[in-house]
């Protein structure tokens, strides 16, 4: 996973109210939130415990008991165990008709406190190269998103990590000996824009949030064509140049994943406050329109990962000071990342389940539950 590096953030005049927001949150009781917070804040589950639509309408009941917002749920596709998640951002259409059981069973679910749910879609299995004919994909999210619509979720959970072809990285595309790196730059802004306004002719005030934004582009010292994801700011530059005025984009800042203290989302705010707006426009400045939209639409969120770094400390159940964040060290990230973040965090985990409680101490459930209170 990625780690958050320190930085140096040079701050303009434009951006010195954004900047200074989160200050405004830290006076009075570092240990709860306010009122308003309470109100205005999302917090939301993804990991691997992600349900499918089935598993949420039988079991909403007892999953509008734990301390969220909404879930991140997944698509079975042709109602087997394929996901719409992993086969959509392909060369292959897909059919109306192989979601429509999981729309039945979104319409079918009573929910009640859950009322921000985000439909998972990835970049995967990214086979299909800028320059390729884009139709298949622009379909399946079609679908997706109504998905979306007729399901009566909050949006869709964009995750824009490479799990399977690095399709933003430049120097692995097909076409790179005959097409210039800012061609391609250009033809990623087209694509970026023909997926949000096919998105948009659905569902115009969808809200989206990514898993990285802009700053995954990055690359310290280099040029933006050699960083893994050089492509990945012009696609988004295309999101916001072709998105409804309605359209809400949230930066989710999955760097946040092992933040402890405020300090560290503060820093993390100002980076996609102000640090990221260094790569709007991709390398084809200047880009003001752009620049404007990100201003108003991009909204701050944060990642926090329960179970961060198990995959080598490990999980422990019984001694909880082995692992990464105690519970209190936890419930006071979360109340740090609610206080610092636009509206939207989420709680992402590996080697427990929130919905059948494997693995999964109480103890943790009263530190989230704890932090909203």
């Amino acid at each position: 996973m990625y780690e958050l590096k320190p930085i140096r953030v040079f701050i303009s005049t434009s951006m010195i109210l954004s900047i200074l927001l989160p200050s405004l949150f830290l006076t009075g009781d570092t240990n709860s939130l306010s009122e308003k917070q309470k109100k205005d804040k999302r917090v939301i589950e993804f990991g691997w415990d992600i349900p499918d639509t089935e598993f949420v309408k039988n079991n909403i009941s007892e999953m509008e008991k734990k301390p969220f917002n909404g879930v991140v749920l997944n698509v079975k596709y042709n109602n087997q165990d394929k996901y719409l998640e992993s086969i959509a951002f392909s060369n292959i259409y897909l059919q109306y008709e192989g979601v429509s059981k999981a729309i039945e069973d979104l319409k079918a679910t009573n929910f009640e406190k859950f009322t921000d749910n985000f439909l998972r879609f990835n970049v995967t299995p990214g086979n299909v190269d800028w320059y390729d004919d884009c139709g298949p994909i622009l379909n399946n999210v079609e679908i997706a998103t109504r998905i979306t619509k007729e399901g009566e979720l909050k949006g869709i959970f964009l995750d824009v990590e490479q799990y399977g072809f690095p399709l933003f990285k430049y120097r692995s595309l097909k076409y790179k000996s005959a097409k210039s790196f800012n061609e391609y730059v250009q033809q990623a802004r087209t694509r970026g824009k023909q997926f949000i306004e096919t998105i948009n002719r659905i569902y115009p005030d969808i809200t989206i949030i990514l898993t990285f934004g802009y700053y995954l582009g990055t690359l310290d010292g280099k040029d933006l064509s050699h960083s893994d994801y050089s492509l990945l700011p012009a696609f988004l530059d295309g999101i916001l140049e072709g998105s409804s005025a309605q359209t809400a984009i949230a930066d989710g800042f999955e760097f946040s994943y092992g933040f402890r203290v405020t300090q560290q989302f503060i820093e993390g705010y100002k980076i996609i406050k102000e640090k990221s707006l260094e790569l709007v426009g991709a390398g084809l400045k200047p880009a003001p329109t752009i620049e404007d939209k990100y201003r108003s639409i991009v909204k701050a969120g944060f990642g926090l990962w329960l179970d961060y770094k198990s995959g080598d400390r490990g999980w422990h159940t019984d001694d909880l000071s082995k692992n990464y964040f105690t519970p209190n060290e936890f419930k006071n990230a979360l109340i740090s990342a609610q206080r610092i973040s636009d509206k939207y965090v989420w709680i992402y985990s590996q080697r427990l389940n929130w919905w059948t409680g494997s693995n999964l101490p109480r103890k943790y459930i009263d530190a989230v539950r704890g932090a909203r209170e």
